[in-house]
């Protein structure tokens, strides 16, 4: 639909995350869907108005039984949408304005216990090491690389796969990482422990050349992509025996244990780049799994 590819390159152009764009893109799908159901025909956005947004709430709460979480994002896309709308004079008036969001238990972002990602560096160890031919130990390596600046530098997926070359700057056994307009159109410097420089320097030692200024390739020479990153560490994951897990959860697991590790919201927050200390709070909000073993101490 010519409107959605629109609205995606608006999205982009306008800095959204990768994986923040396929987010808004399919809840305007199931939105979409829905009208079209209703009405019996195809979308248009005569369909796109209050009456017909707040039955739409009430199918997605009521028979759909979307989580709290997903629905409140739900309607920060639709927001989205119809200020779109609105810039390009589709809308004279914002129909979303009457939808309200769930209340929703406060718990924090799911990341990594110790033993998971102790699982997860034996997994990316193993790899490396069970390589059975140059090409292969050599794109472990890049794997071991990718997981380090994820978890050990807390950076997002669209700031590694963004990360350039010159960005790099690597001593002996410390570093740092420039990330340039990364969300929110901010920069930042990442200080680069040990054992993140020393994954990144292995890693440059058998990067193929390559045209591309980017510091991590895929296997013909390209640039990696978000969905490459996505897949690898899901694949990484699932070596290790721990499910699923995706690239974000590493560095949710990164911001989680700085805080329990005594490092300041503060501190924290400019480490991982984040716009409002609020969003770093979330750290200190107590896991399913922690309300799980309270439970058990009751008997």
């Amino acid at each position: 639909m010519e409107l959605i590819e629109n609205y995606q390159t608006h999205l982009r152009e306008h800095g959204r995350a990768e994986r923040t764009v396929e987010a808004y893109l399919r809840d305007m799908e199931r939105f979409i869907t829905w009208s079209e159901s209703e009405y019996g025909q195809p979308f248009t956005l005569a369909m796109f108005n209050r009456p017909d947004l707040r039955d739409y709430q009430a199918y997605c709460r009521a028979e759909l039984k979307l989580k709290s979480a997903t629905w409140n994002r739900s309607v920060a896309s639709l927001s989205v949408f119809a200020a779109w709308l609105r810039a390009t004079g589709e809308l004279d008036y914002d129909p979303t304005d009457t939808l309200t969001r769930a209340d929703a238990q406060k718990l924090a972002p799911k990341s990594l216990t110790k033993p998971e990602y102790k699982k997860l560096r034996l997994a990316v160890s193993e790899q490396i090491r069970n390589a059975r031919s140059i090409t292969g130990h050599q794109w472990a390596i890049r794997d071991a690389a990718i997981v380090a600046c994820l978890w050990q530098a807390g950076m997002r997926e669209g700031e590694v796969v963004r990360l350039r070359l010159a960005d790099l700057q690597l001593g002996e056994r410390s570093g740092k990482i420039e990330v340039v307009n990364a969300k929110g159109n901010k920069d930042r410097t990442i200080p680069l422990g040990y054992e993140a420089a020393r994954a990144l320097r292995a890693w440059l030692d058998v990067r193929p050349a390559t045209q591309f200024g980017n510091v991590f390739i895929g296997k013909f020479g390209e640039a990696l992509q978000e969905r490459g990153i996505q897949k690898l560490v899901a694949a990484l994951s699932e070596q290790a025996g721990i499910g699923h897990i995706s690239p974000h959860q590493l560095r949710h697991t990164a911001g989680r244990m700085l805080v329990v590790n005594g490092s300041s919201l503060a501190d924290v927050a400019a480490f991982l780049g984040h716009s409002s200390i609020e969003v770093t709070r979330r750290y200190t909000l107590p896991h399913y799994d922690d309300l799980a073993r309270m439970a058990e101490g009751l008997g």
